[in-house]
């Protein structure tokens, strides 16, 4: 009897054996995170927005302006900081002589994603949003060496004042950028910076319009309260200065002034009110009445203008070949 040659087992790939190991691509290992990195933000709705970092330069984001976020040191009580996060010789002693103090770095990714998170829980938008074409170590030279804030507002700080008018403004700098590259850039990373300076231009526009979106959101839903009535939780009697720009920069109308000038009178009543049960009673009567007499006003005025209208459609126009009307009997005829 002839034996066959053994079959030769197939060889599994590496591939499939880290796949099978790993349990898919969930097993791979994200990258290292480059903690230092910098990270850049700005917002286009307000004229300043603070912060609660000084991890971004002075605290403070200024409409338009491309700011970075850093690794800072923080000062902290000596016992809250771990031995080994402690900065070498930042140790700093109290009033009894003691060391008291001492400083850890806050890594510029943690401090980003801090700003995020902030941004992202509050009610009250800042409108601040991070520039992520710029996050590489080719992104962080081209904010170096070239001022990225004036290339795309050549007038900053000043700015168009209207969201919609910033997003066509941008549109047209992207298109001014693209035919004609700033100088300073060498020609072997050319196409590379051109790549992160369209992505700057293009995450601009759409910041531009979402903030557009946000703002708008805010005001009109400021509308909604101050159309309530003041004993309402959320009833808002007046303007105040955010409501102001976000106007200016949304471009929508205020609330009906005649609207403004009830709610403000009846804020007043409110706050001259004893509190007694009786007096508020009393009080929001006077509301429900003044009310009414304002929807009453407003039905008389359609009235008189429909009216007027039937009035004027029933005129017919005087005939040329009418008679002349006669003349009254006490008086002499013409000519005599």
């Amino acid at each position: 009897m002839q034996a066959t040659a053994p079959t030769p087992e197939t060889p599994r790939s590496a591939r499939e054996t880290l796949l099978a190991e790993q349990g898919g691509l969930a097993g791979f290992l994200q990258p290292d995170v480059n903690l230092n990195a910098p990270r850049y933000f700005v917002q286009l709705g307000f004229s300043m927005a603070s912060l609660a970092t000084h991890a971004i330069p002075t605290a403070r984001l200024w409409r338009g302006e491309i700011a970075p976020c850093r690794t800072i040191a923080v000062v902290d009580n000596i016992h809250a900081i771990p031995e080994t996060a402690r900065i070498p010789g930042s140790e700093r002693a109290g009033a009894d002589g003691k060391i008291a103090t001492a400083s850890y770095r806050s890594y510029a990714y943690h401090e980003a994603e801090r700003i995020l998170s902030d941004e992202a829980s509050t009610s009250k938008k800042s409108t601040i949003f991070e520039i992520k074409s710029l996050r590489s170590d080719l992104g962080d030279r081209v904010y170096r060496e070239l001022d990225v804030t004036k290339l795309f507002f050549p007038d900053w700080p000043n700015m168009p004042e209207r969201n919609e008018d910033v997003a066509k403004f941008l549109a047209d700098r992207l298109e001014v950028i693209t035919a004609s590259p700033p100088r300073d850039i060498p020609p072997e990373v050319q196409p590379q910076v051109m790549e992160i300076l369209r992505g700057v231009g293009a995450e601009l526009i759409e910041i531009a319009r979402r903030t557009q979106e946000i703002q708008r959101e805010e005001i009109v839903y400021t509308h909604h309260c101050m159309r309530m009535e003041p004993k309402e939780e959320r009833y808002k009697p007046r303007y105040d200065s955010r409501d102001y720009e976000i106007l200016k920069r949304t471009g929508l109308p205020q609330v009906d002034e005649a609207e403004l000038q009830t709610a403000q009178s009846l804020n007043i009543l409110a706050n001259q009110a004893t509190g007694s049960s009786s007096g508020n009673e009393a009080l929001l009567k006077l509301v429900e009445s003044q009310q009414e007499a304002n929807a009453l006003l407003r039905l008389q005025l359609e009235q008189q203008g429909q009216a007027l209208q039937i009035l004027l459609s029933e005129r017919q126009p005087l005939r040329p070949d009418a008679a002349p009307a006669e003349q009254p009997k006490n008086q002499p005829p013409k000519g005599k």
